[in-house]
């Protein structure tokens, strides 16, 4: 049987992509449960050129060194929703 041999740059490069789909995802669960008013506000500060699009739209097309910042503002958001 073949044993197929990745590098380390191959392997951090996978593990990189999870964790922006990882990010992603837990965005798009996030505003889920923001009001219509914070999911403007999150395509305005994330997807200004494209506001006119859905939130997972912003979400999916966002800049990826963005998503660990945007993943924080939504945390709290939704925290603050919840008391």
């Amino acid at each position: 049987m073949l044993r197929q041999v990745r590098n380390k740059g191959d392997i951090m490069k996978e593990m990189n992509k999870e964790l922006r789909d990882f990010g992603r995802k837990k965005l798009k669960e996030g505003l889920a449960k923001c009001t219509e008013k914070q999911q403007a506000l999150f395509k305005q500060m994330y997807a200004f050129e494209n506001r006119q699009e859905s939130v997972d739209y912003a979400v999916d097309h966002m800049q990826e060194d963005k998503i660990s910042w945007a993943m924080e503002q939504v945390e709290k958001t939704v925290l603050k929703n919840e008391s």
